[in-house]
């Protein structure tokens, strides 16, 4: 490969179509030419063909051609290849995929393809357009991880249609400006004839032909095993990818065609952890995950990667991971952001009791009199809101069903019933709070209070019909009565809370 040393390392390796290694079952379209496109400006440009922009005279839009460079028009082989991929593309229908309209041979004489036009910028372009501190800030980080997320889900569709693409990388992805991601550039593409792990073949394909992109080709493409090609490849190139997201460097990067691949073979790269630490323990391991020369320890396709991926966003645990208790912790919290809110307050209030014990009586009452001038203003505040709602539901019920004026009080109804939640379970914790404040001298009237709040919280969810999180809200309840019945509800209240769980968990 040494008269390939200064071959572009982010460009796609040229493939020879001279060995009659495509399938003789892909027919081609008749030789009628097609007056359809008008063809119009330069796109872009392989070794192979060319993309350009057309206007469709049939449905008056306008879209991309793909076509063949002039001098392979002779190429049968280079054709094949054209209109296999056409026919790939034809074949699967995904949001991350664009749609091909038509193929055979233009007005000209040029193969062709058409398909959707994308209008957008490059993956690549919006990786290199980051500065040193957006790759550094965690929210920025996340914004392109979940762009890759749908990259990620595009390719385990086609791996779940038995396609791989074999040229995965950053300039290969558009993004629009509605944040759609389209993965592009399916002239490697193949298909997979048969399920065995190591063995997936297509006649597409042949030993000793470096196929791919270097600085994004896995160990078995470096090697020209083409015939070893699988969703383990893909894989590998989407952690190349999630590598350049995560660092903002290639972890690949030799000066000529031989380091590279000498680095796809033997290097391992740091973990993206290392390098960046604002780069979470979870999304690190998934791209080191990925990145294992062995195509067996890799994932199986990149259906599993994006699983890894959703649960890591969602605090949760992923595969390639053994969770320790602190992450666990961590993950349960911020998934139960609410509970967990009111759990630490009434557990930081327990623990502030215990600290004051030996304060004055005088420090007690004050810091109770302050707590209950908040949740004066809390109470205060919610009566508002009901007054608010009655008055709205009130306006909305003298209006006919079709007035316009009677949809848009509906939707401020809604959205004060919401509010009102809300204050409610902020007046309950303020409460609880109070209650754990004095839990070695309890208040009757806190108790009270807290048990009606408990109660009342429960009966507007149901009468509203938010069952969920009545349910989720009694479940908290009882089971911070089963560790300790800190507001004393009565067998006969606990009772009734138990018998609506039940109602609610067996209701359609």
């Amino acid at each position: 490969m040494a008269d390939k040393d200064h071959h572009d390392l982010d460009e796609t390796l040229d493939v020879s179509f001279s060995d009659g290694d495509l399938s003789d079952q892909v027919p081609e379209p008749d030789d009628s030419r097609s007056t359809r496109f008008r063809l119009g400006l330069l796109l872009g440009e392989g070794g192979a063909a060319q993309v350009v922009e057309a206007q469709d005279t049939r449905l008056a839009r306008t879209v991309a051609v793909k076509k063949l460079r002039k001098e392979l028009h002779a190429v049968e082989d280079a054709r094949k290849r054209l209109f296999e991929e056409a026919k790939v593309l034809a074949g699967m229908y995904h949001p991350g995929i664009v749609p091909v309209y038509d193929a055979g041979y233009l007005e000209g004489g040029d193969p062709f393809y058409a398909m959707e036009k994308v209008r957008g910028v490059t993956f690549s372009k919006v990786m290199r357009d980051r500065s040193g501190a957006e790759i550094g800030s965690r929210s920025s980080l996340l914004h392109l991880v979940d762009l890759f997320a749908r990259v990620c889900n595009t390719m385990a569709y086609a791996h779940d249609n038995g396609v791989i693409h074999r040229d995965l990388k950053p300039a290969n992805v558009m993004v629009d400006e509605y944040g759609s991601v389209f993965v592009m550039d399916w002239g490697l593409a193949k298909r997979l004839k048969g399920e065995d792990s190591g063995r997936e073949e297509t006649e597409q394909t042949r030993a000793g032909v470096v196929m791919g992109t270097p600085r994004y080709m896995s160990p078995e493409q470096a090697q020209g095993l083409a015939e070893a090609a699988s969703r383990h490849t893909d894989v590998f190139a989407l952690g190349v990818m999630l590598y350049e997201i995560l660092t903002g460097i290639q972890p690949f990067i030799g000066r000529n065609l031989k380091e590279v691949i000498d680095d796809v073979l033997h290097h391992q790269p740091k973990p993206p952890r290392v390098l960046n630490p604002v780069v979470s323990r979870e999304l690190s391991a998934i791209c080191m995950k990925a990145l294992e020369k062995s195509p067996r320890e890799r994932y199986r396709s990149a259906k599993e990667m994006a699983e890894d991926l959703r649960r890591a966003r969602e605090f949760r645990t992923i595969s390639v991971l053994r969770p320790r208790l602190v992450d666990r912790i961590g993950g349960w919290t911020r998934r139960h952001r609410v509970t967990a809110s009111i759990l630490g307050t009434l557990l930081a209030v327990v623990l502030l009791a215990a600290g004051v014990v030996g304060f004055e009586t005088w420090n007690e009452r004050r810091i109770l009199a302050r707590a209950s001038e908040r949740l004066e203003t809390e109470r205060t505040r919610f009566s508002e809101l009901s007054a608010q709602h009655q008055a709205l539901t009130t306006r909305r019920n003298l209006l006919p069903d079709n007035d316009p004026e009677r949809l848009r009080l509906g939707r401020q109804i809604e959205g004060l019933q919401a509010e009102m939640l809300v204050q409610r379970w902020e007046i309950h914790g303020r409460i609880t709070a109070m209650v754990g404040f004095t839990l070695l001298s309890p208040d009757e009237e806190l108790l009270a209070a807290a048990r009606e709040e408990t109660r009342d919280i429960i009966r507007a969810a149901v009468e509203r019909e938010e069952f969920a999180a009545a349910g989720a809200f009694i479940r908290m309840t009882l089971d911070q009565l089963r560790r300790a019945n800190v507001f004393r509800f009565s067998e006969e209240e606990i009772g009734k809370m138990e018998r609506t769980l039940a109602d609610l968990e067996q209701a359609p």
